[in-house]
């Protein structure tokens, strides 16, 4: 049975509405990578989380992972520190806040080493921006493990004073990304990588030649594909060989952006691990994504994923 391990964060989440109202809360984070993985492998494949979880959160979101076929919970470590919280505000007109309480604090190798010993397979996702330290991220990077994927999601944002996250430019990119197989990156996340001189003022900028310009800098750094998620308008799979664009089914209105594109990398791995090949991959994970925009909430995804 192939083992696979998700690394990052599980956060507690509150979405509000444009008007501020509170329509949803629960576990976020890592959970919708697993609730993709699970959907698609249940008891064929060991889910192993590997993330601390603060005092205040641990019964609601091991109760969560309950839930899902395949999940152990042997990778989670319990800390005093308060769990983090992540706040969103949906805009009506498009985009969204966030703002991020309570944190907890990043992995270390020693947190990790004993689970990728084993391992076949590797999703690491940046939740916070916070997730590891630097031994960490170069225990990560050296590991012999077939199947590597790497989501940098909020490594690429600030955390302000108040909270509120914001894009920043990342130095070290080459670093954070080298070792593995896919990573898979968004408009802030390409923005984020971009040179000086080169970058617009803002992630809602970004041309998609500029994107798969960032992506063949990371195919240079070592990396064997780069998955560009590009929300309503599906993904983009960029490899040596080439691109390929996979466009959003039509699957209903859109409720909620809410894990969509953890729910991608899941989905992605997932199938990778039943042997479909990267662009057959990344069509199923699109169509899972999809399937996600259309519900609020890990549990509600998960029985869409089910019914798929």
């Amino acid at each position: 049975m192939p083992q696979l391990v998700v690394a990052g964060t599980l956060t507690l989440d509150t979405l509000h509405d444009a008007d501020g109202r509170v329509v949803h809360r629960g576990v976020g984070g890592l959970l919708y990578n697993l609730v993709a993985l699970s959907a698609m492998l249940g008891d064929r494949a060991r889910l192993v989380p590997v993330a601390h979880v603060g005092a205040n959160g641990w019964e609601r979101i091991t109760s969560a992972l309950s839930m899902l076929p395949g999940v152990v919970l042997d990778g989670l470590i319990r800390v005093e520190a308060p769990n983090n919280h992540v706040r969103l505000w949906n805009r009506s007109g498009g985009g969204r806040d966030e703002i991020l309480t309570g944190l907890v604090p990043p992995l270390d190798a020693a947190d990790l080493a004993p689970h990728l010993a084993d391992a076949d397979a590797l999703l690491v996702n940046w939740i916070s921006g916070f997730d590891f330290t630097d031994r960490a991220v170069a225990h990560l990077a050296a590991a012999p493990i077939p199947l590597k994927l790497l989501d940098l999601h909020s490594r690429t944002l600030a955390l302000l004073p108040d909270g509120r996250r914001a894009p920043q430019p990342v130095a070290d990119g080459s670093r954070l990304t080298a070792g593995f197989g896919t990573v898979q990156l968004n408009e802030t996340e390409c923005w984020a990588l971009l040179p000086d001189g080169e970058r617009p003022d803002s992630a809602a900028e970004v041309s998609d030649i500029a994107a798969r310009s960032v992506a063949r800098r990371v195919l240079a750094a070592g990396t064997e594909s780069v998955i560009l998620t590009r929300g309503e308008r599906g993904a983009v799979l960029v490899t040596s060989s080439g691109d390929w664009t996979v466009p959003t089914p039509d699957l209903g209105p859109a409720l909620d952006p809410t894990g969509c594109g953890d729910t991608l990398s899941g989905a992605y791995l997932a199938a990778r691990i039943l042997g479909r090949d990267p662009l057959e991959a990344l069509r199923q994970a699109v169509q899972s994504a999809s399937l996600k925009a259309t519900v609020s909430g890990a549990e509600a995804a998960l029985a869409a994923l089910r019914r798929r």
